[in-house]
């Protein structure tokens, strides 16, 4: 509220005259007064000019005249003067309904009054100084709008020059993937870039919004418009660490292409030193090489390599006395005290010419593959349950809800059943039984064979004589390496030849096309003595170091062109070796089909007695008194395996090749044993083809997909019901129930639709029924009627009263005495008696080979996250300086054909916490380029430290017993070029 100040005694004057006086004097007293004291009063005020010349102008006069009527009115009423109200008289409203009557915007009666004019008097006498004012604000105004203009261009000059920046960091960032200004990128490689990108961004808290291109290529203007449109709203910091990460994803490309030229080099200097272009060089001669080459560098310049007789380039070695008995889970410890003892002989005793140690990767594979091997497994050993019907259910059988009893009659088990399959070398110990059978038929590898094994001192002095020879040549080699010491001297790249020289100088790479990796489709088998081509470049790949100087590169390729040689005798010896193991597999793909067509049971065994009154015959009986000796090492079995079968039918040949001075062919032994088979009727052998190829679809399903896996097992023996089970068809119902951990407790993982509610997800304690029977016998049970079978635990008390027939097979580990679940199947719910015939029940047999087959690849995948989560575990408690942990399977698409396989993604550590993937992540280098170091180490199987966008990453390739990389182990040790010795030597 503005408050008007005026001269009181002046006022009193004014009212203490005469009412009489003259209007004129009035007009002066009231002017004087509101000069006066507006003077002194107004312009003290603190408002703004503009405001006061408006109150001055259109407001206070009017307000003066309402005053001016509202004294006059109280003066005729005499209050002025008096304390006495009057009710009637309220000058505030009295000057509202003045003000209201006499709106100066309407009227203008004001400018009758006298205080009009001495209010314009006012106004005139200040009109300079609000002129003034008006001048003053208005270049305020003024400096303001040009000081936020001069913001605005300074905004407009940074965000030109920040476009302008960004534009030229894109633009760096396209030629930093090699590309000329006029070249484009394939849109795929960009789109590796964003994958990689989204991969590293969860570790530095970045996120691009980046879509997936869908267009083929990229120019420069295309690349530079979408990647700046893209990161528009990012902030400067932001858009530079992006592109920071970008152009470390475009650099490690650049590495990529350059190790990829390296290999492509490597392999033509192989097709130079492979003469006879055999495919292979010896192992032996170039690691000789490697290690001349070595010891011949300066000092300094060994850093830059690898040692070669160090991680990476050969892997650890573990002799077999350093595998203690922790290798194996706690349950497998628990199950083998319960096994009696086995005579300490292990396979590779065997095979005097193998080496008895194995690498730390090998032993890692043992360590989970005591209850699953990685490779395909050998079928196992079954048999045929036999006797009468208290036999059986003493021998233990299986329950399923609503199940009764009495058995089939059947003959005692064959102690078969007992045995092992015949192990692969470095395997677990051999069971009394496997102990007794030859050993498998040596190839030139090993040179001997069984007939002409050397008793227990030959063997010792033939030891002693091989390592004092050994001696001496270790001493021949020194003294030869002190008088011949060689020296090398690097030179740069251009002094080689053009062809066989590396350079690191980047050639122009427009897209993936250029980037062949074609070769990478199949895997290598390690072999002891030889190397092909992939494995020949990647072992120089990985001694050239993480570095890989161009100068030392091309002075090892000189090295080797100039150095590698092959004697006669050790041409003619790899020719003999590689014919030998030509010959090795025609035999064992002979043998396969011989054994397939004699297999009519399709239950993976073959009875063994028939097939000694077949080769009692053989030569018209001339050679059984040979091949009677070969027979006395199984003369404790009544059915062999396939690799049984095999390793008998070439000790056979050995044995009559040496008694009749090398005249023995295996081929008319095979054809002699095919010809003696009994003729098929066509209905016979359609089932049994028809079976096998049963067995084919189930062994090649991927061991991951277990859902799939028991649906496929239960549609196929309810098709085999329906085909070949006899008229009317019968309704199955079939589950699977596998071990718990505690070793007391089955649970049913697979059931057919009908048992679902009543079985899926349920438990059977070891105290109820008679299946741990079962499984502790390992021998299959069939009881035609289940009502007359007291022992059986009905999930469903209303079946106690139905009746039908009942199937019980063990699923059974290759090479243990043990089994770890239980396929159950029956006819209660259709109460079907004797519904089974002999042929189905030995498929069945079949299938349960196959699926534990199948199984056994589930038991090493999770022996193996066990092994990493304690590896990962000892990390976080030794503080090494590990920033991840990756483990990728490189698992065979079908167990058939181990070379094709492919590389998933299963686990991953980091910032201490563990993930395992429920859907493992495939790599395909094809699709993924930034993978190419993971699948190139995964098919050569060969160890390597690489960079990858700026870190460094040990690789681990790890070897299974099949001599083929079963998985990789990647370890992230980050910016730093490599671990103290002594945190490398644990880790490795």
């Amino acid at each position: 509220m503005i408050r008007l100040s005026v001269d009181n005694d002046v006022l009193d004057n004014y009212l203490s005259h005469d009412r009489n006086s003259s209007s004129r004097t009035i007009q002066e007293v009231a002017s004087s007064t509101l000069i006066d004291s507006l003077a002194a009063e107004w312009w003290s005020i603190n408002l703004s000019q503009h405001v006061i010349n408006d109150l001055l102008e259109n407001l206070l006069p009017i307000i003066v005249l309402g005053c001016e009527k509202v004294i006059n009115e109280a003066d005729e009423r005499h209050l002025i003067g008096t304390t006495t109200p009057d009710r009637s008289f309220n000058p505030i409203n009295r000057l509202a309904s003045f003000l209201m009557r006499n709106n100066p915007k309407y009227m203008h009666y004001s400018t009758l009054s006298p205080y009009h004019y001495s209010m314009k008097s006012l106004l005139n006498t200040k009109k300079v100084q609000v002129l003034k004012v008006y001048g003053e604000e208005e270049t305020l105004l003024r400096t303001i709008l040009k000081q936020r203009q001069t913001e605005r261009n300074e905004h407009h000059d940074v965000t030109d020059k920040e476009e302008e920046r960004r534009k030229k960091s894109l633009k760096i960032l396209f030629s930093d993937w090699n590309v000329p200004e006029r070249g484009w990128i394939q849109t795929k490689l960009i789109n590796n870039m964003l994958e990689q990108f989204n991969e590293v961004s969860k570790e530095i808290s970045l996120k691009s919004n980046l879509p997936v291109f869908q267009s083929h290529r990229m120019h420069l203007g295309n690349f530079t418009e979408n990647f700046f449109n893209g990161l528009n709203n990012e902030s400067g910091k932001n858009f530079d660490s992006i592109i920071n990460v970008y152009r470390r994803c475009a650099q490690t490309y650049s590495n990529i292409v350059q190790e990829h030229e390296l290999d492509l080099l490597l392999q033509r200097v192989f097709n130079q030193l492979d003469e006879k272009q055999s495919g292979f060089l010896l192992r032996q001669n170039v690691m000789k090489i490697l290690q001349k080459f070595y010891k011949a560098l300066n000092d300094q310049d060994k850093k830059n390599v690898n040692q070669p007789d160090q991680w990476p380039v050969l892997k650890q070695i573990t002799t077999d006395e350093d595998i203690e008995d922790e290798d194996l889970s706690e349950s497998e410890k628990e199950e083998e005290e319960k096994q009696p003892e086995v005579p300490e002989k292990h396979e590779h005793e065997t095979h005097q010419q193998e080496k008895p140690s194995e690498t730390n990767e090998e032993h890692k594979h043992d360590e989970a593959a005591k209850t699953g091997e990685h490779e395909k497994p050998d079928e196992a050993t079954k048999t045929e349950e036999h006797g009468k019907t208290d036999e059986a259910a003493n021998a233990g059988e299986h329950e399923k809800s609503g199940e009764a009893s009495k058995t089939e009659e059947h003959e005692k088990p064959d102690e078969a059943a007992k045995t092992g399959e015949h192990e692969k070398a470095g395997e677990a110990p051999k069971t009394d039984e496997e102990a007794k059978l030859p050993e498998r038929p040596k190839t030139n590898e090993q040179k001997t064979t069984l007939s002409t094994l050397p008793d227990g001192n030959k063997k010792k002095n033939q030891q002693e004589k091989k390592d004092q020879k050994k001696k001496k040549e270790e001493e021949q080699e020194e003294v030869d390496e002190e008088e011949n010491k060689i020296t090398i001297e690097l030179k740069p790249p251009s002094a080689y030849e053009a062809n066989y020289r590396f350079t690191k100088e980047h050639k122009s790479v427009y897209n993936l096309e250029h980037f062949d990796t074609d070769d990478i489709t199949k895997s290598t088998p390690y072999d002891e003595k030889l190397m092909d081509k992939k494995q020949f470049s990647s072992l120089l790949i990985s001694f050239s170091g993480l570095k890989k100087d161009e100068m030392i590169v091309s002075a090892l390729i000189d090295f080797f062109r100039t150095t590698y040689k092959e004697t006669d005798e050790e041409k003619t010896e790899k020719k003999t070796y590689l014919q030998q193991q030509l010959i090795d597999e025609q035999r064992r793909t002979q043998c396969d089909l011989l054994f397939e067509k004699i297999n009519t049971s399709c239950t993976g065994l073959i009875k063994l007695e028939p097939l000694i009154n077949i080769l009692k015959q053989y030569k018209e009986g001339a050679a059984f008194e040979h091949i009677e000796q070969v027979f006395e090492a199984y003369q404790d079995h009544s059915q062999i395996s396939r690799e049984q079968f095999f390793d008998l039918i070439i000790n056979i040949h050995q044995t009559l090749n040496e008694a009749l001075n090398g005249e023995e062919k295996l081929d008319d032994l095979t054809k002699y044993i095919d010809s003696q088979q009994s003729p098929l009727n066509p209905t016979d052998r359609t089932r049994i083809q028809t079976r096998q190829q049963w067995l084919k679809r189930i062994r090649n399903i991927p061991f991951r997909s277990v859902g799939h896996l028991y649906k496929e097992v239960m549609d196929i023996i309810q098709k085999d019901s329906n085909t070949f089970g006899g008229q009317p068809s019968k309704y199955l119902s079939i589950y699977i129930a596998l071990l718990e951990s505690n070793k007391n407790q089955l649970r049913y993982v697979a059931t057919t639709n009908d048992q679902t509610d009543l079985l899926l997800g349920k438990t059977l304690q070891r105290d109820q029924g008679i299946s741990f029977q079962v499984l502790e016998n390992g021998r299959w049970a069939y009881i035609n009627q289940t009502k007359n079978h007291s022992r059986i635990h009905f999930f469903n008390p209303d079946a106690k009263n139905e009746s039908g027939s009942f199937v019980l097979m063990p699923l059974k580990r290759i090479q243990r005495k043990y089994s770890n679940g239980l396929l159950g199947i029956d006819t209660i719910q259709e109460q079907k008696e004797k519904a089974f015939v002999k042929h189905e029940v030995k498929f069945y047999e079949g299938i349960t080979s196959v699926l534990s087959d199948t199984l056994t690849f589930i038991d090493f995948h999770i022996n193996m996250i066990k092994i990493l989560q304690r590896f990962t575990y000892w990390i976080q408690l030794r503080h090494i300086n590990v920033s991840s942990v990756d483990y990728y399977t490189y698992e065979p698409v079908l167990l058939q054909n181990p070379q094709a396989r492919v590389l998933e993604h299963v686990l991953t550590y980091s910032k201490e916490k563990l993930t395992v993937f429920d859907t493992p992540i495939t790599i395909n280098s094809r699709e993924q380029v930034f993978k190419y170091y993971l699948e190139h180490a995964a098919t050569t199987c060969q160890s390597t430290i690489t960079s990858f966008l700026d870190q460094t990453h040990m690789i681990h390739a790890m070897r299974g017993r099949d001599k083929f990389c079963f998985g990789l182990i990647d370890t992230n040790i980050g910016e730093q070029t490599d671990l103290p010795h002594e945190q490398k030597q644990d880790l490795i």
